[in-house]
């Protein structure tokens, strides 16, 4: 839901975690893509986009959930 940095700032115990550490537990565990989802709603849509490259840049073949998206798994 946020970034290492607005975690920082004082979104720590809200219950939500961020995208890094998201990419980190993906990669300690072995995982091999992560869908980021339940972003916050004060988040514009260039930020996402941002979001979404660095999440791919990170992890290569994840990406930032968006209404409508459907996975076949």
């Amino acid at each position: 839901m946020y970034t290492d940095e607005e975690y920082a700032q004082g979104h720590a115990g809200w219950g939500h975690s961020t995208w890094q550490e998201g990419v980190r537990l993906c990669k300690a565990a072995g995982v091999k893509r992560l869908v980021v989802f339940h972003h916050d709603p004060d988040h514009s849509d260039d930020m996402l986009d941002a979001v979404a490259r660095e999440v791919e840049r990170a992890m290569p073949g994840s990406l930032l959930a968006y209404e409508g998206l459907v996975l076949n798994v």
